[in-house]
């Protein structure tokens, strides 16, 4: 709803984003965990540190199980706030933790009037 409102009213709508796709999917099964898909270069999360493969265990301390979980972090934390992301990685075959502060930047997508003329 919020979308659509600012949509209607702006001709675009804004959200925070950290620069990860995500999945909780493996093999197309649904998996009790959110690892990370894919980092865009030079997004918040890659200057973080955040990389393909990682888990992520929870964001601002709560439990992340599914993508929606940690797009309502993000979301919440909004653009210029912080996100504290919990993460999980293979090294040399052994799992190691990790803590990442991530700042979320702000997108602008939609059409304004003038793309219908």
């Amino acid at each position: 709803k919020k979308t659509a409102e600012q949509l209607i009213d702006k001709g675009y709508f804004e959200y925070p984003y950290i620069g990860v796709e995500c999945s909780n999917e493996k093999s197309n099964k649904k998996v009790p965990y959110v690892v990370v898909v894919n980092v865009e270069s030079d997004s918040p999360a890659a200057q973080e540190g955040i990389r393909r493969g990682d888990i992520i265990l929870e964001a601002n301390g709560a439990s992340i199980k599914t993508v929606s979980e940690l797009r309502e972090q993000i979301e919440t934390s909004g653009a210029g706030g912080k996100v504290t992301i919990k993460i999980a990685r293979l090294v040399n075959g052994k799992s190691v933790q990790g803590k990442a502060q991530i700042i979320p930047k702000m997108l602008r997508t939609g059409f304004y009037q003038n793309d219908w003329s």
